[in-house]
């Protein structure tokens, strides 16, 4: 039987419904209110204390003020204060350096080098070939005492190697020793970094070394492949030790020298944000190569590094030697700013080929291998993780 209600009853529901969507939507209003103004309020705060700070200094300061200095460290302090390793502020010189060194285009003299503390300076651990500190004479085991007249030491070490670096063209006092003879030469910078090294070592190995993942790494890798194989490679030993620079495009992009496309429609590698949510992925085509390889890892292996030898160890490619690496697996994207800088931030998770994240737990190599010795000071021949490698394929892999 159908029941009817009276006009009276209806509207009295119509306005018992209305009141309530009305308390709740206040109430939401109210709530997203008082999210806003508490935001609104904090900034405030660090607005007034900048403020503050900046006042007390004009009045008080004994010193001249360099405004732009000033500015760039306030920006720089405010992207610290994230405590994120992966997020940076750039100046706009900072910023231009840096895209051309993720291209591999920023001019140099075409060396690798690494601080020795015993001998105070920087030694040269390779010289590329067709470099311009090649034709200046440098070699490999060369001892670095100065740069532009400046004394390598400890604390200004990297800095100064970063001097070798700059506009294409331009020269550099490069002050070395060699047993005990000291030479002073100029050279010029106008060398494109690379990235990548190899040789033949004894037997049917060959070594490459990553020195980070730039837009030129993948074709440099896959060239050093190819020549190792016309050499008679029949294994290979891949060295990321110490490799932390580069970019995570570049990164799958050297790792698609070597792995077949994912199956499953699972990308190769993917990035998620702080909800979960897809934000990029990274793919592989069909190529690959078939050598068994070992790679080295250390604790200095980070970010790209990290992802190119976990989805090689995924796809089945490769065995991990050495110790835990980094754990630096957070996605950057740069962001440009009006005056030509520009802020890197962390903007989500890496998540590998087989699900999992590396972000501070690191990798656990498959054979953990400590070396006594530093690696960017040892000749390869005598290096112990180069000789577990070795090893390990001696066993029969």
């Amino acid at each position: 039987m159908n029941k009817k209600i009276s006009v009276g009853l209806a509207l009295f529901f119509a306005i018992v419904t209305a009141a309530a969507t009305f308390a709740l939507t206040m109430s939401f209003a109210k709530n997203m209110f008082n999210d806003m103004i508490a935001g609104l309020s904090e900034r405030k705060v660090i607005n007034e204390t900048v403020d503050e700070i900046g006042q007390l200094i004009r009045e008080h300061y004994y010193g001249k003020i360099d405004e732009t200095t000033l500015n760039e460290h306030i920006a720089s302090g405010y992207v610290e204060g994230l405590d994120d390793n992966g997020s940076v502020y750039m100046t706009a010189e900072e910023y231009a350096q840096y895209q051309l060194r993720l291209a591999g285009k920023l001019p140099g003299i075409g060396i690798t080098a690494a601080y020795d503390s015993a001998a105070q300076a920087l030694r040269v651990t390779g010289v590329l070939p067709g470099s311009p500190a090649l034709n200046a004479g440098l070699a490999q085991g060369d001892l670095i005492t100065a740069i532009d007249g400046k004394k390598v030491n400890e604390k200004n070490a990297g800095q100064l190697f970063g001097e070798l670096e700059g506009r294409k063209l331009t020269s550099v006092d490069v002050t070395y020793t060699r047993g005990d003879k000291r030479n002073t030469v100029q050279v010029t910078r106008g060398y494109s970094a690379g990235t990548v090294t190899y040789q033949m070592l004894d037997g049917a190995t060959g070594y490459i070394k990553i020195l980070a993942f730039y837009e030129n790494t993948a074709k440099q890798l896959k060239e050093a492949v190819e020549d190792l194989e016309k050499q008679g490679a029949a294994t290979l030993v891949i060295d990321v030790r110490s490799a932390e620079s580069g970019s995570i495009d570049s990164a799958v992009a050297a790792l698609d020298v070597f792995v077949p496309a994912a199956t499953g429609g699972i990308p190769a590698a993917k990035a998620v944000d702080a909800g979960g949510k897809d934000i990029a992925t990274f793919v592989t085509d069909s190529d690959e190569t078939a050598l068994p390889i070992a790679l080295l890892v250390n604790g200095n292996t980070a970010g790209g590094a990290e992802l190119f030898a976990a989805d090689l160890r995924d796809f089945g490619k490769a065995y991990l030697i050495g110790v835990d690496t980094a754990g630096s697996g957070k996605l950057q994207q740069t962001f440009e700013l009006r005056d030509g800088g520009a802020v890197r931030l962390s903007v989500g998770l890496i998540i590998t080929y087989s699900g999992g994240s590396f972000d501070s737990t690191g990798l656990r190599p498959d054979t953990v291998a400590a070396s006594s010795q530093d690696p960017a000071l040892t000749p390869v021949g005598e290096d112990e993780q180069v000789q577990a490698a070795i090893e390990y394929f001696s066993r029969g892999s």
